[in-house]
């Protein structure tokens, strides 16, 4: 979860992902998905553009910048299984919330 206040804007986050093993025995490289739910329609999750696009970024930069001394990480999957964010919430703090929640 994150909660900032910017001037007089506040952010409020909040992320639940899973973070494993990569499928297919590749180990260089990194995928990542939304959790689908039995109410899901023709198989495609329906996810706000700016939000798909906030939400790649964060995983990707965590993908980039890695848990351990800024390297890379291989071979990971991710599924995001929730996000949710009250209204005025920018894209740059869900990228940053995604991310953070990939680093733990």
């Amino acid at each position: 979860t994150l909660d900032r206040t910017v001037g007089e804007r506040r952010h409020v986050v909040t992320v639940s992902l899973a973070v494993g093993p990569a499928d297919g025995g590749s180990s260089s490289g990194n995928s990542w998905a939304w959790r689908r739910s039995s109410t899901d329609q023709g198989g495609e999750v329906q996810v706000p553009v700016e939000l798909k696009a906030a939400v790649d970024t964060g995983v990707q930069s965590s993908y980039y910048q890695g848990p351990l001394l800024g390297y890379p990480v291989q071979g990971v999957a991710t599924t995001i299984e929730r996000v949710s964010l009250e209204p005025g919430t920018s894209s740059a703090m869900v990228s940053a919330c995604v991310s953070r929640c990939m680093l733990k």
